[in-house]
């Protein structure tokens, strides 16, 4: 992918994450975003997506802030980082190049997958798409997407996960809701 120019982001803070106040449709597919040269995943995700059929939600966690901030206009700043700000540049790059819409949604937290996996919820998210770690296993990211998953408080609808190893090559498996 070519190098992109940054674009300038206004921010919304949000108390909760929501269809309503994103706003997307429910069964949305969530695509975690966290380094702006490994968004091979999101391109693919945006090529085959019918934004007539669902919406794309872009999303980063910013570990290097915490998530219990406070919802200012400078903490918004922290959370959008110099990281955050060239993911999303990226993101709209290849939306704007393919003709097609999306969202973009930053977090602060320690804890991404289970702030992903949350999201999902929060947003009806039918399908979560991540790229593979660089820093632990295929097996180990499997692991700790469960234990987030098992750790939320309700599930109640099925979501697909899929951890892209390359650009066109997917491992996907489902988390169901509670009881199931």
């Amino acid at each position: 992918m070519q190098e992109t120019e940054e674009e300038r982001f206004r921010f919304r803070i949000r108390e909760h994450l929501s269809p309503r106040s994103l706003p997307v449709r429910s069964g949305n597919t969530l695509v975690a975003a966290c380094d702006p040269d490994n968004v091979q995943h999101l391109q693919t995700v945006v090529e085959r997506n019918d934004p007539k059929r669902a919406d794309v939600v872009v999303m980063l966690v910013n570990a290097k802030v915490d998530q219990d901030i406070e919802n200012t206009p400078k903490d918004a700043e922290r959370v959008m980082d110099s990281r955050a700000v060239r993911v999303f540049s990226k993101a709209v790059h290849i939306a704007e190049k393919l003709g097609k819409p999306l969202s973009l949604v930053a977090v602060p937290g320690k804890d991404p997958y289970r702030l992903i996996l949350e999201a999902a919820q929060n947003l009806n998210s039918s399908r979560v798409v991540l790229t593979k770690s660089l820093r632990a296993s295929l097996d180990k990211q499997k692991h700790d997407l469960s234990r987030a998953w098992k750790q939320l408080p309700q599930h109640e609808s099925e979501v697909s996960v899929e951890i892209f190893k390359d650009k066109d090559n997917a491992e996907i498996f489902q988390f169901r809701p509670k009881g199931v």
